[in-house]
């Protein structure tokens, strides 16, 4: 498969779901396959198959596809935990997503280690823009974007049921003019 060329199937069967989810092999459809056919955005966590009230692997593919359509050609994305990245240049534009601080979120991750992650965000954000998605942050980041009211899937898993919550962006006050 040529780099940034993905071929889209109709659907995925559990037999498919479960071989992707196996193999070793890193690409493009595995990652689409592992977070789009779950619940809540976690990535193999059980197969949703097309039958339900939703298509959640449709729902992914259109998004994928709308993005793409906004893609440039110098723009790289990677899916990695944060300790495994190193910023080898200046100026780049980061966005992380980890897991929720005091949510169950976190269970898909083991133990995560969040003072040790904004440690690391401060270093970034010293030559970088990065910008973290979280509900709360320490008081040297400074929320730029809030959105209150978010129907969060997890609500089911947690004991949060019919609770709405807010999804808010930061950044290192550094960053702001």
């Amino acid at each position: 498969m040529e780099r940034g060329k993905l071929k889209y199937p109709k659907n995925i069967t559990k037999k498919k779901w479960k071989t992707l989810m196996k193999t070793k092999k890193k690409s493009g459809l595995k990652t689409l396959v592992g977070y789009g056919t779950g619940f809540s955005g976690r990535y193999y966590i059980g197969y949703c198959p097309k039958n339900t009230k939703r298509n959640y692997f449709n729902e992914t593919k259109k998004s994928v596809k709308k993005i793409g359509l906004k893609i440039r050609n110098n723009v790289q994305f990677s899916c990695k935990d944060y300790r495994d990245i190193n910023i080898k240049n200046n100026n780049n534009l980061i966005y992380c997503d980890p897991p929720y601080m005091n949510t169950d979120t976190q269970l898909n991750w083991g133990s995560f280690n969040h003072n040790q992650f904004w440690d690391t965000i401060r270093k970034w954000s010293r030559n970088n823009i990065v910008v973290i998605s979280e509900q709360n942050a320490p008081k040297d980041f400074k929320c730029i974007w809030e959105k209150k009211n978010i129907k969060r899937s997890m609500g089911r898993h947690s004991g949060n049921k019919g609770k709405n919550g807010k999804e808010k962006l930061f950044i290192h006050k550094s960053i702001i003019l």
